[in-house]
Parts: structure tokens; sequence; C-alpha cells
């Protein structure tokens, strides 16, 4: 926060799709989908499998977020 102002920015469902194919994508490059684990929700009866976290490296991911950023968060609505 900025003195005292809140900013809030929230993901539309397509760009929250989109980041969610981007992860799996990366996931499926590596031996991780091939683990029955928690980490991807297989403990919870009746839930889907998801991967719910970026492989791609840090500073991939940093990079990514800079790139949004200067597009003023286009790539969220």
């Amino acid at each position: 926060m900025r003195t005292g102002r809140a900013e809030i920015v929230e993901a539309k469902p397509e760009a929250e799709s989109n980041w969610t194919v981007t992860c799996n994508s990366i996931a499926e490059c590596t031996l991780f989908p091939q683990i029955d684990s928690w980490i991807f929700g297989v403990n919870i009866p009746g839930k889907a499998r998801a991967v719910m976290f970026y492989l791609g490296g840090l500073v991939a991911y940093r990079q990514k977020l800079t790139e949004v950023k200067n597009q003023a968060y286009q790539a969220l609505s």
C-alpha cells in the first residue's frame, strides 16, 4: 500500500484459465505430473487434480510479473 491507498487487481476468468494452462504446460515437461501427492490436491475426495504453482523458475516468474505490470495489467483483463 502507498500512503493509505489500497489498489486491487483482480484477474478475469479468461486470464486465470490462461495462467492455469501455462502452469500445466510447464509442469508437463517435468516428472511432477507422475506423482500422486497432496500438492496436486489428490488427497481431497472429488477435487480435480491441479497444478497450483509455477514451475518455470523465479527469474521467469518475476519477468512475467514485470511484463504484466508494464502493460498496465491488460493481460489480466
